[in-house]
């Protein structure tokens, strides 16, 4: 639905509203290209969770232990800043390639490997392309999600005493 505006005008499938595009698309080209592009939302899924939890906590514990910082508001939003950075940087790839899946036309890229290698092709750092837009992006998200979370374990602890 969201590239039947790119098409030619003469091209483009006008759905109604989006039951009926699934039921054309799945009529027309399959039910399973319902489904392109699954494995790399999937992964990319995977990647930016560990990305912001494993790293938020591990940044988080560093920084307590050196002396320039508390547990306070600070450390929360330098080592959430952080976890939104590798997020950002480990989804990449995955995330360039999910956009060319999903994009792409039927036929034209036969799987995750062939898409990687067209995108290496023709730029060594290609599954980086778009890395700062994506981080101010999920920087902001990452850091908003975790001096919240903080604040509500001070009140729930505040609460609960």
């Amino acid at each position: 639905m969201q590239n039947d505006s790119k098409l030619p005008f003469e091209k483009r499938r006008n759905y109604k509203h989006c039951f009926e595009a699934l039921y054309r698309i799945a009529k027309t080209e399959g039910f399973t290209t319902l489904y392109t592009g699954f494995h790399m939302s999937a992964l990319r899924g995977v990647l930016v969770t560990v990305g912001q939890l494993a790293f938020y906590d591990e940044f988080k514990t560093k920084l307590i232990q050196t002396p320039y910082f508390n547990d306070n508001i600070t450390t929360h939003f330098v080592a959430s800043m952080s976890a939104g950075f590798v997020a950002t940087f480990i989804t990449m790839p995955a995330d360039v390639i999910k956009t060319l899946l999903m994009n792409a036309k039927p036929g034209e890229l036969n799987g995750i490997l062939h898409a990687t290698r067209e995108v290496l092709r023709y730029d060594k750092l290609g599954l980086f392309k778009g890395f700062w837009p994506r981080y101010v992006r999920l920087g902001p998200f990452t850091i908003i999600s975790f001096v919240f979370y903080e604040r509500l374990k001070i009140i729930s602890n505040y609460l609960t005493e």
